[in-house]
């Protein structure tokens, strides 16, 4: 009776090892799934964090090229300015010399 005892023991003991270890690679499993599925979230967010990153570079280049327009595009109309400055002092050079030319006619 005492070995009998101590068999049914012993298979219990077996069987808690048994249920254990069923649990411990259940709880594995589900690590494993676990890290895979918050990796695969992680490479998500990087691929997105790349993809605004690269827009913003883009956006900024085209802020770049529109500001170096904008520059051309005032440069431009300064010079022009200035031309027209030039136009309008050498138009009332020429009415004073105009106008001094009929006053010493008439005189």
């Amino acid at each position: 009776a005492p070995l009998k005892k101590a068999g049914k023991r012993g298979k219990k003991r077996e069987d808690e090892l048994e249920r254990r270890a069923v649990d411990a690679e259940d709880a594995l499993e589900k690590a494993r799934r676990e890290a895979k599925a918050s990796k695969e979230h992680w490479e998500r967010k990087a691929e997105r964090a790349d993809a605004q990153l690269a827009e913003a570079k883009r956006a900024g280049e085209e802020a770049r090229a529109a500001a170096e327009v904008a520059e051309d595009v005032a440069a431009q109309a300064a010079r022009r300015e200035h031309q027209m400055a030039a136009l309008l002092e050498a138009q009332e050079r020429a009415i004073a010399i105009g106008r001094n030319q009929m006053t010493a006619a008439a005189s």
